[in-house]
């Protein structure tokens, strides 16, 4: 027999409130009748009954709050809802989940998945949630031992959607949300390289949506926590806690979704080969990315070659004394400023150039104030006279290209301003190669090109083309 519905439940109610309210008002006309003309064997029955029948319409009208829970409770059960939380990563931090996962911890809620040893992870980047390396650990742990498979399904950061989802949160960066995504691959793929978690490489899978996750999904076993995407932090988003009961039910649905969203993915080569070339030019030159200042801020050695850099200097100068104080080398590779090189950096930033000579001042203004930073460490200027077709910032690569190295490469434009300068970013094993290219070129142009000079002395800006003392590496210019 099908169960009623909730609205039927309170017809129901309404009906036999109505029913048992007439046949009180009856039993009080005859309870009157029996008064009047004294009737005590009836007056004595008709109490009792209009006693009983109010007691019966109390007890009826207070049944409502107990349909309405019970019915809450039938629909939790069927649709297979456990509990909510404010937020995915509150799960464990009330006694909800001992009560309801029977799990007191994330290790303990993986460990539910012992059946068919998979832990799905869907969502848009997960970087706040993997980039804590204990949590990291603890799926190599499951993978290693348990022999889990992992899957991490992330949204694709070179989508449209991603550009107006991280507009729309009002990101502090204008690509900080594809930011994430990829800095989350590049965490795993770090710490894939290492020994000690080689065996877990071929179960850790992580891939990229096809299209936008709508639901932050986990799923370890028969349970799964679901929080819907608000254009908010998950953290603070509503999330519900569902496991596989009976047909139809939330976790089933999810499920469904998520074996689409698991079908449907791009892996990391393939998302490479097919992002346009906006999607590879990620970083401005005017407006530096909060990636690159991480990797300034932690980089044991840093090589440039720039034109000029009067606007770098102006920004990083306080990271460079930072590295220079923590005892990090820095090399930088400018054109010479007497040189035909600094004129035609000039010309090409503007078609009508009119004040050559003052750039070429400002030009060496920028090498005099780093020349007074060679004071608070190793810091080498060199100049040669080439006009140089990028501006590179290189990190972690003193003696060769490594793992840790990164490179961030801006083209040189025509008749454009700074900010309309590509740049992207090469760093891993895929971009190895040309790193290495990168690396050659800084290499042979400090070290074996007859046009290089180190500059040791600061530039008479008063007196255009000559220096104080006229000495570079000891011999007159």
């Amino acid at each position: 027999m099908d169960k009623l519905t909730l609205q039927k439940r309170i017809a129901r109610r309404r009906a036999t409130l109505l029913k048992l309210f007439v046949i009180t008002v009856i039993m009080g006309s005859v309870f009157g009748y029996a008064l009047i003309h004294n009737k005590s064997t009836l007056k004595e029955i008709t109490a009792m009954a209009i006693s009983a029948f109010v007691s019966t319409i109390l007890a009826i009208y207070m049944t409502k709050e107990d349909i309405l829970e019970n019915d809450y409770a039938e629909k939790k059960d069927d649709f297979g809802v456990l509990t909510f939380e404010g937020g995915y990563r509150d799960v464990f931090s009330n006694k909800d989940a001992q009560t309801y996962l029977k799990s007191m911890d994330w290790e303990h809620f993986f460990s539910q998945a012992k059946v068919d040893k998979k832990i799905f992870f869907i969502g848009i980047s997960f970087y706040s949630f993997f980039d804590n390396v204990e949590m990291r650990d603890l799926l190599y742990k499951f993978c290693i031992e348990n022999k889990y498979d992992v899957y991490i399904i992330l949204a694709n950061p070179f989508d449209r959607e991603i550009a107006r989802i991280n507009q729309v949160e009002e990101k502090t960066e204008e690509n900080e949300l594809q930011q994430r995504i990829l800095r989350t691959y590049k965490l795993f793929e770090n710490d894939l390289k290492s020994v000690k978690n080689e065996k877990a490489k071929d179960r850790i899978h992580i891939w990229f949506s096809i299209t936008i996750p709508t639901a932050l999904l986990i799923r370890a076993g028969k349970y799964m926590i679901v929080t819907p995407y608000m254009l908010e932090n998950p953290e603070r988003t509503p999330t519900i806690i569902v496991e596989d009961s009976k047909s139809q039910s939330f976790y089933e649905k999810y499920n469904n979704y998520l074996q689409v969203i698991e079908k449907h993915h791009y892996t990391y080569e393939q998302l490479r080969k097919s992002i346009s070339t906006k999607e590879f030019f990620t970083q401005s030159y005017t407006n530096l990315s909060l990636e690159f200042y991480t990797d300034i801020e932690n980089s044991n050695y840093v090589a440039v070659i720039g034109l000029s850099q009067g606007r770098m200097l102006r920004t990083l100068g306080s990271y460079y004394r930072q590295l220079l104080k923590r005892g990090v080398r820095i090399d930088i590779i400018l054109t010479d400023p007497d040189g035909e090189s600094t004129k035609m950096c000039a010309r090409r930033s503007s078609s009508n150039r009119s004040d050559i000579e003052g750039d070429i001042v400002v030009h060496k203004e920028a090498i005099n104030r780093l020349i007074d930073m060679k004071k608070d460490g190793e810091l080498r200027i060199y100049i040669s006279d080439f006009m140089y077709p990028y501006t590179m910032y290189a990190f972690n690569c003193e003696d060769k290209v490594t793992e840790e190295t990164k490179m961030y490469i801006w083209q040189t434009v025509l008749f454009e301003a700074s900010d309309k300068r590509p740049g992207f970013v090469c760093e891993g094993e895929e971009d190895k190669e040309r790193m290495e290219s990168y690396f050659r070129q800084f290499r042979g142009l400090r070290d074996h090109c007859d046009l290089t000079h180190e500059v040791t002395e600061k530039y008479d800006t008063e007196k255009k083309g000559e220096t104080k003392k006229g000495f570079i590496f000891g011999k007159k210019k």
